[in-house]
């Protein structure tokens, strides 16, 4: 199963292509100075990183520079955006109707049609463990996957499956419908 991770920022986007079958990162890096003048950075697993200046207006136009990068016929880490099996990210919006985490009910997805919301999946917080950005600690754990590292930075820094992560891929696998089940 490869998970492309997203993390947005006001003015960045930074994301990593996990294969979760071996737990390796195939490609990585960040588009910076999104709406100003632009410049992604990709780096594929055992390869330089390279860096690209280019007009990014918005997150669309960063976003599709990642997936034209990881697609690539040179340099791309995967054939296709259909070896994409999914997508996690820590925050999506989901229009003025719904701009905090929501449980998708028939109601919400017809909200979000009539207003045209380009409505993506939801991850709680991130994929892998990661530093907390109110208090710096790496001991609050919020991700599916552990990370073998204490707020020292102390540790092997590998990465270990959390029970939460077998049950986030049944989500994936039934399209969220097994959140409705008895």
């Amino acid at each position: 199963m490869k998970i492309l991770v997203l993390n947005c920022g006001s003015s960045s986007l930074k994301y990593q292509l996990i294969d979760m079958d071996n737990e390796s990162v195939l490609a990585k890096g960040l588009c910076e100075r999104i709406g100003i003048d632009g410049r992604l950075v990709y780096q594929k697993a055992g390869c330089d990183k390279e860096i690209t200046e280019a007009a990014m207006p918005t997150h669309k136009e960063a976003i599709q520079m990642v997936l034209d990068a990881l697609t690539n016929d040179k340099t791309g880490a995967i054939g296709s955006l259909k070896e994409v099996n999914a997508i996690g990210h820590r925050v999506v919006h989901g229009g003025e109707k719904f701009a905090s985490s929501a449980v998708i009910t028939d109601e919400m997805i017809k909200a979000v049609e009539e207003d045209d919301v380009d409505l993506m999946g939801y991850t709680p917080w991130g994929c892998i463990d990661l530093v907390s950005a109110g208090t710096g600690q790496m001991s609050k754990r919020y991700g599916f996957i552990y990370v073998d590292c204490d707020d020292e930075g102390n540790g092997t820094y590998k990465r270990y499956k959390k029970k939460s992560f077998d049950w986030y891929k049944h989500v994936i696998e039934t399209n969220g419908s097994c959140l409705f089940e008895d």
